[in-house]
């Protein structure tokens, strides 16, 4: 497993940095989801899941900024 690292606060303004560390954390979560199914872990597997959500959120509110 690892440690995530994760933003404090959400991102006020676009930058791609931003983006890119978002997809760099979905693909560690996916990584890490993999070996928690090996393990049959339900409960770790759920916040996998939920905490991969919650950063897809992130990038999709970051990917608006940089539409408007």
């Amino acid at each position: 497993s690892y440690t995530a690292r994760r933003l404090v606060k959400p991102p006020v303004r676009f930058s791609w940095k931003y983006v890119f560390w978002g997809l760099s954390a979905i693909k560690l979560d996916a990584a890490d989801l993999k070996e928690v199914v090996k393990h049959r872990d339900a409960l770790r597997a759920y916040m996998d899941l939920a905490r991969t959500a919650e950063t897809a959120q992130m990038l999709q509110k970051l990917l608006s900024m940089k539409l408007k």
